[in-house]
């Protein structure tokens, strides 16, 4: 008799101890809200950890009354095909702006999804990084035209999960202020590696910085000579 009345009340323990793991708190307070389809992040989306990173949505889909949306939760899935909560990216936004905008928090490299305003309404897995993986070249790097030079970074601050392949454009810094895009001196190539070289290619001697696989992940300026 007492197992039959045991089973029941241990087995609603475990769903409640489940879902109390996958949804932010926000959402277990029991509030409802229009819930928009994620556009970005996408699956070809990386963020880096520590620097601006937005969710976007297609705001012409969300009700003139809709409530502001109560939470954007970042999660990665368990070796067990769960979803597990990591933290709550922004909470109480307007869901008619489009996007919401956040820092990436300090969170493990590697595979995640985010999940919005309800569950199920999640986007495809992407991409975090650590900060600015790039060792070399630095402030006291002179490369020669016309002789091997190569950049170096730190190949397991690359998540695994990320593209086999970058590019490596070399720039330099415009009256404006601006980047301008000089040329590509590498691409295809194994991230694991952590260092490619190459041909310094010919461009007028002065200041260049490298920009390493996408926007934000550039070394400081350092110079190019005769």
């Amino acid at each position: 008799m007492v197992c039959k009345y045991l089973v029941p009340f241990f087995a609603a323990l475990i769903v409640s101890s489940t879902f109390a793991t996958a949804i932010p708190v926000s959402d277990l307070q029991g509030r409802e809200a229009f819930a928009p389809v994620v556009v970005t992040p996408n699956a070809s989306t990386f963020w880096i950890i520590g620097t601006p990173a937005s969710v976007t949505w297609d705001a012409s889909t969300v009700p003139s009354d809709a409530d502001p949306l109560p939470w954007l939760a970042l999660y990665n899935t368990s070796t067990f095909g769960s979803a597990i909560y990591i933290t709550t990216l922004a909470s109480d936004f307007d869901a008619h702006a489009g996007s919401v905008e956040f820092t990436v928090p300090g969170v493990d490299i590697g595979s995640y999804f985010v999940m919005m305003a309800a569950w199920g309404q999640d986007s495809p897995h992407f991409t975090i990084r650590g900060s600015n993986f790039i060792i070399s070249p630095d402030a006291d790097t002179v490369w020669t035209i016309g002789q091997e030079a190569s950049v170096i970074w730190d190949p397991t601050a690359v998540a695994s999960e990320g593209p086999e392949f970058f590019w490596v454009d070399l720039y330099n810094t415009t009256i404006y202020g601006g980047a301008n895009d000089v040329t590509t001196l590498a691409s295809n190539f194994d991230t694991s590696a952590g260092s490619i070289t190459f041909i310094v290619p010919e461009v007028s001697p002065g200041s260049y910085f490298i920009m390493l696989g996408e926007w934000g992940q550039s070394t400081t300026h350092f110079e190019i000579a005769a």
